[in-house]
């Protein structure tokens, strides 16, 4: 009943891990251009497969004979699986527990390096994305999703994750009385976003209709592990839901897009074409997107439609790159998602060490003695090349300022690389950011500030800290 799978039924073990073993890997596969309509299971599984390519296929109408576990294009058990310039509509039309995955898309399980991008998907009722967990590295980039109803992303689970995923400059078009934004919203931080860092940078969320307390979890807390930055959350009537997640760089003005959400119509075959419509997405010249994203190794090196990334002073917002160039004077710091940890623990509450990271200038980290170190730590499998980084002085008693200190990097936590040396800086003000350059082409999972001396006073103090690649 599916199109088209392959599948290595030699191995006994649930989760096939003989595959791994004896390296049963199903090799050399590629399934491409092909046109798919009315099945009656999923369209395409790929399983046991390493280095595949799936790309330029049609799925038009699918599950249409099976009431059980299945999705549009998937994999299962695989390695360094590319999904890419496929289109997937007209899924299965209830979403009842016993209708299985039934989204267009499916992180499955036990894959790693799974790879969906420049897919549009449209019109599968039961949502975008499954996600069962028991993987590693998947991302999903510069994907346009348009009225897949009940879910973004519907949870099944066989276990934890062992790396992070990317969710990075998708395009969501949904409507917020009936998309929610997972499966499981009432949970999500004690059953799914655990255990391993789930980013969402640079996405488009887009209700076209009206704020939904059912949405989002019921606050911006509910959230787990996942990491959102630099989203842009946008709702038609210009409300926004009490649980929206926390973003310190969202944007929730209007996104201007070209024509976003209209149906496809026929192409020139005589079939619904996505290529009727894709335009609509891009960006108009004067979007508050263009430039706003924030850059990671991750988004990869084209946009949905093809163009390099990216123009200017960092990539823009959702699955468009504009030929804008411009934007922010300023880099936006890569210190998101991971672990702050430091030489003191005497704080005051609401002075804590996470307030040197948070983006919030008007914030501080203090601590009681003149001298001490803090360090920040990306999430698991994350390092990021820093080449230059920022403090920003406290709102009060100068004399509590950084005044000699280095800069370093490490990837293990207790063999330490200078990087940078300060002696005898001052901040002229209150609230002043700057900004130290030098040359380092390593890339390091933690980056420490090692300050050696203050101002005079007892106390040190800083309002924040910035760290760019």
């Amino acid at each position: 009943m599916l199109a088209i799978a392959n599948f290595n039924y030699t191995t006994p073990s649930a989760f096939q891990d003989e595959v791994d073993t004896y390296n049963l890997w199903q090799t050399n596969i590629y399934i491409g251009h092909n046109y798919m309509r009315n099945i009656g299971q999923g369209a395409i599984d790929i399983c046991d497969a390493k280095d595949a390519v799936v790309e330029y296929n049609v799925v038009d109408g699918w599950s249409r004979r099976y009431n059980a576990e299945s999705a549009g294009i998937y994999p299962w058990k695989s390695r360094n699986v590319v999904f890419q310039n496929n289109e997937v509509y007209g899924g299965p039309t209830t979403t009842g527990a016993n209708n299985g995955d039934g989204t267009a898309f499916d992180f499955d399980s036990p894959n790693a390096d799974i790879v969906y991008q420049f897919n549009y998907t449209h019109n599968n009722p039961m949502g975008w994305m499954s996600y069962l967990g028991r993987s590693s590295n998947n991302i999903a980039r510069y994907n346009i999703s348009d009225d897949n109803a009940a879910y973004l992303i519907k949870f099944g689970w066989f276990d934890v994750d062992t790396s992070a995923t990317y969710f990075l400059n998708n395009v969501f078009i949904y409507d917020g009385a009936v998309t929610r934004f997972t499966s499981s919203n009432a949970n999500l931080a004690s059953t799914y976003f655990k255990s391993v860092p789930y980013y969402f940078y640079n996405n488009v969320f887009y209700d076209k209709n009206r704020p939904s307390s059912s949405f989002w979890p019921s606050s911006p807390g509910a959230y787990g592990t996942a990491v959102f930055r630099n989203n842009a959350f946008y709702v038609a009537n210009g409300g926004h839901a009490a649980g929206e997640p926390n973003d310190a760089a969202k944007v929730i003005t209007p996104p201007q897009m070209v024509n976003p959400g209209q149906a496809p119509s026929a192409g020139s075959n005589g079939y619904t074409s996505g290529a009727t419509v894709w335009n609509g997405y891009k960006l108009q010249d004067t979007s508050p997107l263009i430039n706003a994203g924030l850059y990671v190794p991750q988004i990869g090196t084209k946009d949905f439609y093809g163009n390099t990334l990216y123009n200017g002073s960092a990539p823009d917002i959702g699955a468009f790159e504009s030929a804008v160039t411009g934007g922010p004077a300023e880099p936006v710091s890569v210190t998101v998602g991971g672990t702050v940890t430091a030489s003191s623990t005497s704080s005051p509450s609401g002075e804590e060490k996470e307030k040197a990271f948070d983006a919030n200038p008007s914030t501080k980290w203090l601590i009681t003695t003149n001298s001490g170190w803090i360090q920040y730590q990306f999430a698991a499998g994350v390092t990021q090349t820093v080449t230059s980084y920022s403090i920003t002085s406290a709102n009060d008693v100068p004399g509590r300022d950084p005044k000699s200190w280095t800069l370093q990097g490490s990837n293990n936590g207790t063999s330490w690389t200078t990087l940078d040396t300060r002696i005898n800086e001052a901040f002229a003000s209150r609230f002043l950011k700057k900004t130290y350059t030098f040359s380092n082409a390593a890339a390091y999972t933690y980056y420490r500030l090692n300050i050696s001396a203050n101002n005079g006073e007892p106390h040190m103090q800083l309002a924040e800290i910035g760290l760019y690649n």
